[in-house]
């Protein structure tokens, strides 16, 4: 009677067990980064009240007699699954496609998570707004080359630096033509500009069917 009743009440802790597990994916519906989980259950070992026999010649074989003593919960795995990707209209939000984490540096601690709501500090250091930790990564150099050969460290943009001005060189325009238009390889056109010192300049299109 008792084992009978522990076998009932083993599959009522399980379920509970899972119904919370359920619950905390439910209550984290909004949570950046989070990562659903979900539960395993198994078997709890059976109770063998008679073992089993081979056949002879004069029976056939038998099974063993089992009972099994209930249910319980095998594991609790996250999900880390691809999610969709939300557009915040904060520039300092980022997300991962695929695989990966961010780095936050907390001291001399190095965390890992998928959660990207990072802001800027007054010292133009990205951080993660809730612990202060800092982003880690790779900052270009001046001609915006990453050198992934180097450690990591924190990204910091200096909301004081200016960069120094380089002059525009080239510039695409695309667009589509009517369909009267002649058939042309390549068309330039020159105009004159002034740039921002009022000097005048030479402007040379290049339009390319």
């Amino acid at each position: 009677m008792l084992r009978s009743m522990f076998a009932g009440v083993s599959g009522i802790q399980s379920h509970m067990l899972m119904m919370d597990v359920v619950g905390n994916n439910i209550a984290n519906v909004n949570t950046v980064g989070y990562k659903s989980s979900y539960t395993t259950f198994r078997d709890i070992m059976s109770q063998t009240l008679r073992g089993g026999q081979s056949p002879t010649p004069a029976s056939a074989g038998t099974n063993p007699i089992q009972i099994g003593l209930g249910a319980g919960v095998g594991s609790v795995d996250a999900n880390f699954s691809q999610g969709s990707l939300q557009n915040t209209g904060r520039a300092t939000d980022l997300a991962i496609q695929g695989g990966g984490m961010f780095i936050l540096r907390q001291g001399n601690v190095d965390s890992y998570s998928r959660a990207g709501t990072f802001s800027f500090d007054s010292d133009g250091t990205m951080t993660n707004p809730q612990n202060g930790a800092i982003v880690q990564g790779w900052m270009a150099d001046a001609t915006g080359v990453f050198d992934q050969t180097k450690p990591v460290g924190d990204i910091v943009v200096p909301v004081t630096t200016i960069g120094q001005p380089r002059a525009t060189t080239s510039i695409n325009f695309g667009g589509n033509l009517p369909a009267t238009a002649a058939v042309l390889d390549t068309v330039q056109t020159t105009i004159g500009v002034r740039d921002s010192q009022g000097n005048e300049r030479t402007l040379t299109i290049q339009w390319e069917k």
